[in-house]
């Protein structure tokens, strides 16, 4: 085995070139993720305004609460159990409770995590496709692979002059709401706003690559890296559960191509599954509302037979598929290629067969495994095309531009962070919140409208009666008799009265979000219980000193 000086030396130009490029690249867009200005909080895109909020909630738990208080609330359906893959969270909650600022608490560990990745994939491509050149190939089209949407946006845009479009496109050209598709690049919709499958990605494939190292014979010692892979492997139901999922096909197509090394992956597959059930067991099983995953639902979202399946991943992913089934012709004798494909496909079916979440969209966290493993694949094409007079060297660089069109729209949107920035609370109510979580519990539940970015949950810490609805359901819970309690405490009254001491809400926020949403009767709630906080905007009444007994107007 080539020692790591060596090993470096050797590549170190195509070290350099992902430093530039896609590492810089990863490292400006998680800087520009969460950032504290002085007139509030803002993310630097769209899909992480809405995914980063609850995180920052649970982070926040991490940091307030004693160990024994961590898993008691989930932020967005308090007295329910968290029951999520939290490790990313709670690694920011430790950085915040060692002192650090909640933006860089939140940021270092998916930076680190982004920036691991770039260099983790080049070692998967080069590992697969043996040259330095084409593994940089690789990693740019996964990071760039996508639909054919970015070829109709280029087009429409030149044929109307419109300019100003091509400067800065004004949609997701990749996002195909008719499919629940709310994204088709990896970096705009997975590896920058989701931080579980930021952590979950990198650590899923460093213990991918060492399974595969460990069965192709690359290393001394292979049942030992094996066995490292697969406590990896073990880890993720916390770190994130669906890159687990991937990593099961993943092993299971080892196991099918490499017989002789059965030694080698059952040395992966037994810590992998044993420690894999134990902390799913612990940590992923709600006590109430256990939600109905894994539902049969064959094609996935297409909306009839072969026909409009085939349509939809024409959508969703271009030339992408027609290419990887090309490269299954320029293979040979190459192993770990015919791993590649058969491990793809793997993901590629289950998660054309079956859902994960009743969610459509998080299937995608699935299939982006499969786009991984068949990445190597379209590069495969693509050489044997290069290759190939005397036309060969233009159609592969025709074919390359038609892969990555898209992506390069999605990704030069992405980089422009300064239109594309969303406020997530403003500093009126990041002072509030900041001014409850100073003086209250930090398992104080609150009545609030079930917004997915509620300041008394982000920035409060603050468990809330029920969050953002169109999620609920997704984790697991059942929120209907909460929606009704949250309009009857609003109301004021007996209702109110009753639903407050229902579910031992301790405080009840009362701002503009309520106040549209809800007929507020706020005399009531002037009447009935004491002010804890306001600004004058925003009200905050402590529930806990109820004038009244439950049944009373």
């Amino acid at each position: 085995m080539e020692r790591w000086p060596a090993l470096l030396w050797r590549h170190r130009w195509a070290l350099l070139a992902l430093a530039a490029s896609w590492a810089a690249l990863n490292v400006w867009l998680q800087l520009q993720a969460l950032q504290l200005r002085d007139d509030g909080a803002w993310a630097g895109h769209l899909n992480i305004w809405s995914d980063w909020p609850l995180h920052i909630a649970m982070a926040s738990g991490f940091a307030d609460r004693a160990p024994t208080q961590w898993f008691s609330d989930h932020p967005m359906f308090a007295r329910g159990q968290l029951s999520y893959p939290f490790v990313v969270n709670l690694i920011s909650g430790l950085l915040m409770r060692a002192g650090l600022g909640l933006d860089v608490a939140m940021t270092a560990p998916t930076l680190i995590a982004a920036v691991a990745s770039v260099f983790l994939l080049y070692a998967f491509m080069q590992l697969l496709l043996g040259s330095r050149a084409w593994a940089l190939l690789g990693v740019s089209l996964f990071y760039l692979g996508a639909g054919v949407g970015g070829l109709h946006f280029l087009l429409e845009s030149v044929a109307q002059a419109d300019w100003s479009a091509l400067a800065y496109p004004p949609v997701e050209v990749s996002r195909l709401d008719r499919y629940d598709w709310y994204s088709g690049n990896a970096l705009t919709g997975m590896l920058l706003p989701q931080r579980a499958f930021v952590l979950g990605f990198a650590l899923a494939l460093a213990s991918l690559l060492l399974l595969l190292l460990a069965v192709a014979q690359r290393v001394s010692r292979p049942r030992l890296l094996a066995l490292i892979g697969g406590v990896l492997a073990g880890l993720m139901p916390v770190v994130h559960t669906h890159s687990f999922l991937a990593l099961a096909g993943l092993g299971l197509a080892t196991a099918a191509l490499f017989p002789g090394a059965w030694r080698i992956w059952l040395a992966y597959a037994l810590p992998a599954a044993g420690l894999g059930v134990l902390l799913s067991t612990a940590f992923l099983m709600p006590e109430q509302g256990l939600p109905r995953h894994l539902r049969w639902a064959p094609g996935f979202a297409a909306d009839g037979g072969l026909r409009d399946w085939a349509l939809m991943w024409w959508r969703l992913w271009g030339l992408s598929l027609p290419l990887a089934a090309l490269g299954l012709g320029f293979l040979a004798g190459r192993r770990l290629l015919w791993w590649s494909a058969l491990a793809g496909l793997f993901c590629f079916a289950f998660a054309n067969l079956v859902l994960v979440q009743p969610n459509r969209w998080d299937n995608s966290k699935i299939f982006l495994w499969a786009w991984l493993c068949w990445t190597p694949l379209v590069v495969a094409a693509l050489r044997g095309l290069y290759g190939r007079p005397p036309w060969g060297r233009l159609v592969a660089l025709l074919l390359s531009l038609g892969v990555s069109t898209t992506g390069a729209v999605e990704v030069w949107r992405l980089a422009q962070t300064d239109r594309g920035s969303h406020m997530i609370s403003d500093r009126a109510d990041l002072e509030l919140a900041r001014r409850v979580r100073a003086g209250t519990r930090p398992d104080a539940v609150f009545a609030t409208a079930p917004s997915h970015n509620h300041p008394v949950m982000s920035f409060g810490g603050r468990p809330i009666l029920l969050g953002f609805t169109g999620w609920i359901a997704n984790l697991g819970f059942d929120y209907a008799e909460r929606e009704q309690a949250l309009a009857d405490i609003f109301a004021g009254g007996a209702e109110a009265v009753d639903s407050l001491r229902r579910y031992r809400v301790d405080y009840v926020w009362i701002g503009p979000a309520e106040r549209h949403r809800y007929r507020v009767n706020q005399g009531w709630f002037d009447r009935q219980l004491p002010l804890a906080f306001t600004d004058g905007r925003t009200w905050v009444y402590a529930a806990g000193g109820l004038r009244l007994p439950a049944g009373s107007d």
